[in-house]
């Protein structure tokens, strides 16, 4: 009865890590993708004559792990802060050094490159989801 019960847990736990880490690695990929599209943005600001806020362009850099403080440090003490909270409800955290973490989606300040005029009530041109290029 008693090896049937771990059994269970571990079956359990298992399918529990499977899936984290399968979300994990959609969540990495979407923050490369959004990444990449940052960046894509910025090039194509600069292109086009608009000039960055010098605050923005501490934050891109701080993003790129550039600076101190970059996200990747913010990241692995986020990883880090996480991790007693999450064995106190019984789940595993993952190892701030493994690479399915480092660098990976995790919450970061970070300011906005631009500052974008509000949308007038009522104009939904902006809305809705722009065709890939």
């Amino acid at each position: 009865d008693t090896i049937d019960r771990r059994r269970a847990r571990l079956d359990s736990l298992i399918s529990a890590a499977t899936s984290y880490r399968s979300a994990e690695a959609e969540a990495a990929t979407a923050w490369h993708q959004v990444r990449a599209i940052a960046v894509r943005v910025e090039n194509l600001a600069r292109a086009a004559g608009f000039a960055l806020e010098p605050s923005a362009l501490g934050a891109v850099a701080s993003a790129r792990g550039y600076g101190p403080g970059s996200s990747i440090d913010r990241i692995r003490s986020a990883s880090i802060a996480a991790r007693p909270a999450a064995e106190a409800v019984g789940h595993e955290a993952a190892e701030p050094d493994s690479p399915d973490t480092a660098g990976g989606p995790h919450e970061v300040d970070e300011p906005a490159l631009f500052a974008l005029p509000p949308t007038p009530a009522g104009d939904d041109s902006a809305g809705g989801e722009a065709e890939p290029t």
